[in-house]
């Protein structure tokens, strides 16, 4: 279970290019494609945000989500 956990814990930290990487290469190997919604950047968003921020952030997308 731990190593589970280490790859749950490597997956939350990644960064947007990284996530984007591997959307493509889950896509391209093995054609399993992203379900949830892209979520646009803009220019004037580049404050930083915690770990914790990105973890709610995806929470709330997710029951929006089922709710739809």
């Amino acid at each position: 279970m731990s190593d589970l956990k280490y790859f749950a814990q490597r997956l939350v930290s990644l960064e947007t290019k990284e996530v984007e990487e591997l959307a493509k290469l889950l896509k391209e190997e093995f054609g399993i494609e992203p379900a949830g919604q892209k979520v646009e950047i803009q220019e004037n968003d580049k404050a930083p945000i915690s770990r914790q921020e990105r973890r709610k952030l995806a929470r709330e997308a997710q029951k929006k989500q089922k709710r739809e």
